[in-house]
């Protein structure tokens, strides 16, 4: 699947930290993919800033067209489809959250 920066950083925010062995195992298997390598943390300097009270991850422009092509199985696909379904359902979905919801959740329909 293809990613953008945004969409790596969104992804690990909403990757559950506990399920059954399976889905846990395949999660991390996916997050020790999408996490950045030093390099890419180097060439588009990926950071994460604070202003006020708020955090919020910043990288250069580079980084802007920056997509990379990220193999998801389909135990940590359906995984991420459920927790989106949810946060919508809940009327708990961000706006920052609308390109994973449409990735994942739209194509399927």
């Amino acid at each position: 699947m293809k990613l953008s920066i945004a969409d790596r950083i969104n992804l690990l925010e909403i990757m559950p930290p506990q399920a059954d062995f399976l889905t846990i195992k395949k999660i991390q298997e996916t997050r020790d993919k999408i996490i950045f390598t030093n390099l890419e943390i180097k060439k588009y300097e990926i950071k994460l800033e604070t202003k006020g009270d708020q955090n919020y991850w910043v990288w250069n422009k580079a980084g802007q067209n920056y997509i990379t092509d990220i193999v998801i199985g389909e135990v940590t696909e359906n995984e991420i489809i459920k927790i989106l379904k949810k946060l919508s359902d809940e009327k708990n979905l961000k706006i920052y959250q609308i390109p994973l919801y449409e990735k994942f959740v739209e194509r399927q329909v």
